[in-house]
């Protein structure tokens, strides 16, 4: 499958969607209707969920993308892939959410060492990419980043007050961020209360504490 737009069919795949809606077909594929059904279907939940965009990292927005459809195709359990792709996934690794505090307590030594727990903890799990959200008061979503460029020259922006429930709701209501995505929290501690509906935990700087029972497991690292 493909939702790029290098001619009317795919060389190489057995389907094409573009922006417009329109699928291209390889006239020389030979399915079983369950094998078709699972194809088309791929095609258009890249339509339905919106991942016809130009991003800065589109390499690793469009793997980001290949992964979302192929969970969620699993968990409905929609026909049945092709023989040539029913290893497909396995190219794509894990991937989870993150919802970084960025607000005034967090000094930049602190965020720094938070970016880069991150990206070792992405790193030892072969994860592709991350759904990253910063987070002060508001949410701002920054998309799939690959676990390399988050410890990297990563612009924050939010500097003020530390509300983490509206980053956490951008990431369970999304629809590109599978449901079966867990979340991890990175925070000083000096936040409100947060409640998350799906699998998550916390990562908080060695010394630091929640000012509330947190229901999430609590995983600390140490400062250098």
């Amino acid at each position: 499958m493909s939702r790029n737009e290098e001619g009317p069919y795919p060389r190489e795949g057995w389907a094409r969607v573009d922006a417009n809606g329109t699928i291209h077909v390889h006239p020389k594929r030979v399915a079983e209707p369950e094998e078709w059904l699972y194809v088309l279907a791929h095609c258009l939940l890249h339509l339905g969920f919106g991942h016809f965009q130009q991003r800065f990292q589109q390499r690793e927005w469009e793997a980001a993308c290949e992964c979302v459809v192929w969970q969620f195709l699993a968990m409905l359990k929609l026909g049945t892939p092709p023989e040539p792709l029913r290893n497909l996934p396995e190219l794509g690794g894990p991937e989870f959410g993150v919802v970084l505090d960025t607000s005034g307590s967090m000094d930049r030594l602190l965020l720094g060492d938070c970016l880069g727990a991150i990206a070792s903890f992405s790193e030892s799990r072969d994860v592709v990419a991350a759904r990253v959200v910063f987070c002060d008061a508001i949410a701002y979503d920054a998309g799939y980043m690959r676990p390399d460029d988050i410890a990297g020259s990563v612009k924050v922006r939010g500097r003020g007050g530390t509300v983490l429930q509206p980053g956490i709701d951008l990431l369970e209501r999304a629809v590109d961020f599978p449901e079966s995505g867990p979340i991890l929290i990175v925070t000083d501690g000096f936040c409100d209360h947060f409640y998350v509906r799906r699998e998550h935990a916390i990562l908080l700087p060695e010394g630091r504490a929640l000012l509330f029972a947190p229901k999430g497991k609590v995983f600390r690292f140490r400062r250098p």
